[in-house]
């Protein structure tokens, strides 16, 4: 993950992931949804790692309830491409100068 391509590949995977993993963990039409109904558990947790996106979609609709689901997997991709991305980087650093 040297090149920014890279890095940038690898962040676009783990955002769409993040995408995957919350429609899996909370969505009505996700083949787990009867399983994760019963145990709240981690949907719970994923749901705490991804507050800043749906506060910020409350706040751009200004609705209180939150905001529109587009705009709420719009902002989830952001954060955790950005957070892949971040630590791409700082890997890819630390590497470089492990090899030095």
């Amino acid at each position: 993950m040297r090149t920014r391509n890279g890095r940038r590949a690898f962040s676009g995977i783990v955002a769409l992931g993040a995408v995957l993993l919350t429609w899996i963990l909370t969505g009505e039409s996700s083949p787990l949804a009867g399983y994760f109904l019963f145990n709240v558990g981690v949907p719970n947790v994923w749901r705490l790692f991804n507050t800043l996106p749906f506060i910020v979609a409350a706040l751009i609709s200004r609705n209180p309830g939150g905001g529109p689901a587009v705009l709420f997997t719009v902002l989830q991709f952001a954060q955790w491409f950005i957070i892949a991305y971040g630590l791409s980087t700082f890997v890819s650093r630390v590497q470089a100068d492990a090899s030095v």
